[in-house]
């Protein structure tokens, strides 16, 4: 089985993503963060342009409208009314879904 590679946080993925690639790539620190604020950029842009970016084996970035609703504020228990928004949802791939 191949040694999982884990990262928590942005410096952790850039550590991670730095040190993984290592044996093949000889990455400087600035380097790998810029290739992963390339990615994430990547990513961005393309949810907000496309709508949806698929990669395969990992899973499906897409942008989903959602509807105004009625909600309740936890504070006080007054109902409240929630405008529409926008989000994005993160759907995993069957291979990826496998290892969870």
């Amino acid at each position: 089985m191949a040694k999982k590679i884990v990262a928590t946080t942005k410096n952790d993925f850039i550590k991670a993503l730095k040190g993984s690639m290592a044996k093949d790539v000889n990455l400087t620190n600035e380097q790998a963060k810029a290739l992963y604020e390339t990615f994430v950029q990547i990513v961005q842009d393309t949810v907000t342009a496309e709508n949806k970016l698929v990669l395969s084996g990992f899973g499906t970035f897409k942008k989903r409208n959602l509807k105004a609703r009625k909600g309740i504020n936890p504070k006080t228990g007054a109902r409240i009314q929630i405008k529409a928004s926008k989000t994005v949802s993160f759907k995993a791939a069957g291979s990826f879904k496998g290892e969870l």
